[in-house]
């Protein structure tokens, strides 16, 4: 095998004799017994530009070990052709470790061995599929699932020569499953935060919604379609949520009772809160990533509180018949005299067991209890309620319960206070907000286990990231803060003499989904260059906004090794020249394809006359008559 991967002359692929071809020894001979003018033209004449002996020494041993060390498994074969030139299998030639590896295929199974001999039940299309590459001489890419192996495949195919090809592929198995986890990760946090049972929204930092739950729907229209969804709430609405919202921008978290008018003319009554998102990490300077609010509907809280005063019949009714909404009644010694459904639903103790106990004893944390007995001495001596606000209590079990509390009194018997609670489970939206985090940090640890820099970054030139990878530092020698703080552009780190093409090639891309591939150097910090490769694709997000989301490989070591590959086979060229004797090449076609200048000299044909014409023409003027060496060629 040359020193390109493909194979010339007589060269078979290691481990491989000349009866694995399928070919007879007369030169008018093909695979498969096909007369040589059923052979497709492009398969019996592939070209190739590796001189004769290119195999051996050096060039040879570089091939070998960069195939052998290569992490993605590689395949050489040989097609074979029936009567009537058309693709019937193929033999495997060779294949390296990884090949081995990643199929399970050990070398000595299928070495030597057709493609339907190693695996009987497989489709036929693949025959079909890579008889083209040869025929054809145009290498193909693509995807693979294999049902057989139960693997993901990215494969790339190209022709090595006369009947021959030659397959790299990589697992990607792994990739796809992430990618399969992700997509249900996502669309289960779209779900919690959908179902979440009260107004739930979110905004990102320019104050643009980007989620809202069912019921936030419900009540104000889907605001995150674009920013002029939010013109049907009403002005007087939306002012009241452009103050809270730049205090909440500021750093503050925002808790108060509001009226607001609905878009159906109502009024309702909410008891919010609204708070900054911050980032995950304590140590990063990255700013606030938006905010949340909770707005809890209380109208028909503030109308049962009236109507309980008038009547505590009617209050214990329509608490003790809510189905949602615990409430805990209790007097100035924190003994609890009322405890409905729901409270038992939310705090795992009946009825039963929490009347006449200590809230302290029930549902209040340790450290809290004397906080709750100060406030509720301070409630029963000034008429002033405890402020509403979300507390962190506590279940039959132990377990934390998370609850927005407000406080109501009331003139029971004899003038003695009595105080109740309702509560508002927050625990679904506390796990909602525990997944969105795990999901957060799965796509982090993803991205930096990934070998190239991530990226997505503005669609026009400097192209600046809106993220990028860790990777990036060593790839440039700049963190990746630089970029995403915009101090350091994409366009920056491209080599000054390939930045011209790289912009006009993103300026030409014309594929219909936006894919693009490009090959640079860039600079490092240190002022050495480094190769990469690429690959990417135009994206739109939710408002139709573009950008550009790929992956950047270092292929430096990959094109050092074909630069060293190429140096050797140029020296080996050079040694060909230099030989004092008359050399002359002949291809499997039986054209020749070198004649050194001792060829020149002894014959008088010049190299640019000699090469491309049949050695039985031109050998006489080297060798003469002699018929053992005409008889030799034509062997071939």
């Amino acid at each position: 095998m040359a020193a390109d991967g493909h194979h010339d002359h007589d060269i078979v692929a290691a481990g491989q004799g000349s009866a694995n071809s399928g070919r007879p020894d007369d030169s008018d001979s093909v695979p498969g017994g096909a007369p040589p003018d059923s052979l497709p033209a492009a398969a019996r004449s592939a070209p190739s530009d590796v001189p004769p002996g290119a195999e051996s020494g050096d060039v040879a041993e570089l091939h070998r070990l960069l195939v052998e060390h290569l992490p993605s498994g590689y395949a050489l074969h040989e097609v074979l052709w029936d009567e009537h030139g058309q693709p019937r299998d193929y033999r495997f030639l060779e294949v390296n470790p990884a090949f081995e590896v990643m199929t399970g295929l050990a070398r000595e199974r299928v070495l030597g061995r057709t493609l339907l001999e190693v695996l009987p039940d497989i489709e036929r299309k693949w025959v079909d599929i890579y008889g083209r590459v040869v025929t054809s001489g145009e290498s193909i890419s693509f995807e693979h699932r294999d049902e057989l192996l139960g693997r993901h495949w990215d494969v790339r195919a190209w022709r090595a020569g006369p009947n021959r090809f030659a397959v790299v592929f990589s697992d990607a198995t792994r990739c796809r499953v992430m990618e399969d986890e992700l997509r249900r990760s996502s669309a289960m946090q779209r779900a919690m935060i959908r179902n979440i049972p009260f107004d739930f929204w979110a905004r990102d930092a320019s104050g643009r919604v980007v989620m809202q739950s069912d019921i936030s729907v419900a009540l104000w229209g889907d605001l995150t379609v674009s920013p002029d969804s939010e013109r049907d709430v009403p002005e007087a609405t939306r002012a009241g949520w452009a103050g809270t919202n730049a205090r909440v921008l500021a750093g503050e978290t925002v808790r108060h009772e509001h009226e607001v008018l609905l878009r159906d003319g109502t009024r309702r009554v909410f008891s919010s809160m609204v708070t900054p998102i911050r980032p995950m990490r304590e140590d990063t300077t990255d700013g606030l990533l938006g905010i949340l609010g909770i707005n809890i509907d209380i109208t028909e809280q503030r109308a049962a509180e009236q109507a309980l005063r008038r009547s505590e019949e009617r209050f214990r009714s329509l608490i003790e018949n809510a189905l949602n909404l615990p409430v805990q009644g209790y007097d100035r010694e924190r003994r609890v005299f009322f405890w409905n459904a729901a409270s038992e639903r939310l705090y795992g103790f009946t009825s039963q067991e929490a009347m006449g106990r200590r809230l302290e004893e029930l549902i209040i944390p340790d450290y809290m209890a004397d906080e709750v007995r100060r406030d509720v001495a301070h409630w029963v001596e000034t008429g002033i309620a405890p402020r509403a606000g979300e507390l962190r209590l506590r279940h039959k079990d132990g377990s934390p319960v998370a609850v927005y509390s407000s406080h109501v009194a009331l003139q029971g018997p004899g003038g003695e206070p009595e105080m109740y609670c309702i509560d508002v489970d927050l625990n679904d939206l506390r796990r909602a907000e525990l997944a969105l985090r795990e999901s957060e940090q799965r796509f982090r640890s993803l991205v930096a286990n990934l070998p190239g820099v991530v990226y997505r970054c503005e669609a026009e030139p400097p192209w600046r990231a809106l993220f990028i990878s860790d990777q990036v530092e060593q790839l440039t020698g700049h963190p990746a803060a630089d970029y995403q703080q915009g101090g350091v552009a994409l366009e920056h780190i491209i080599h000054p003499d390939d930045r011209a093409r790289v912009v006009a090639g993103m300026e030409v891309t014309t594929d219909p989904d936006g894919h693009f591939s490009l090959e640079y150097r860039v600079l490092h910090a240190d002022g050495t260059q480094r190769a990469v490769m690429e690959q990417g694709r135009r994206v739109l997000d939710e408002s139709g906004r573009v950008f550009l989301d790929g992956v950047i490989l270092d292929v430096t070591p990959l094109r050092q090794a074909l630069s060293d590959l190429a140096a050797a086979r140029d020296f080996l060229d050079a040694v060909m020249e230099a030989m004092p004797s008359a050399l002359a090449g002949v291809g499997p076609d039986g054209l020749i394809i070198h004649w050194n200048r001792a060829a020149e000299e002894a014959s008088g044909l010049s190299r640019d006359a000699a090469r491309g014409r049949p050695a039985a023409e031109v050998l006489c003027r080297l060798v003469g008559a002699a018929p053992h060496v005409h008889e030799a060629v034509a062997r071939r």
